[in-house]
């Protein structure tokens, strides 16, 4: 009996849904840097995400869910370049009030979303 799991088999906790989701890429707290991406894989657990030419990100960031106002602190689990895999750690609404830890990362998605930061309590 082999121990390989048949190449069928899906090892994923919960099941990926392809999307082509418009993200950010954050890497750093303060002086954050920030570079456009796309969501292409997505579940519970992990994400597919294509960075754009020669961008690079370290083990563990943020990423932003543009359309859906999410934002989830990642690791890096693989890297086949200009595709990364990820797994999620945490992840945080950015449409509702946000720790004070986390209003860079609200700030950027309502620029993107052109809002500014006093509109944030009409949401």
């Amino acid at each position: 009996m082999s121990d390989t799991l048949p190449a069928d088999t899906n090892r994923r906790r919960t099941p990926r849904v392809r999307s082509y989701l418009g993200a950010k890429a954050v890497v750093g707290e303060t002086e954050a840097q920030t570079q456009a991406c796309v969501i292409r894989n997505l579940s519970a657990h992990g994400a597919q995400v294509e960075l754009a030419a020669g961008m690079t990100v370290p083990m563990i960031w943020w990423l932003i869910d543009l359309s859906h106002g999410m934002a989830y602190m990642v690791e890096t689990m693989w890297r086949r370049y200009p595709r990364v895999g990820l797994l999620i750690l945490d992840r945080i609404a950015l449409d509702g009030e946000v720790t004070a830890d986390h209003r860079h990362l609200k700030a950027l998605w309502m620029a993107e979303r052109g809002l500014s930061s006093h509109t944030s309590t009409l949401l």
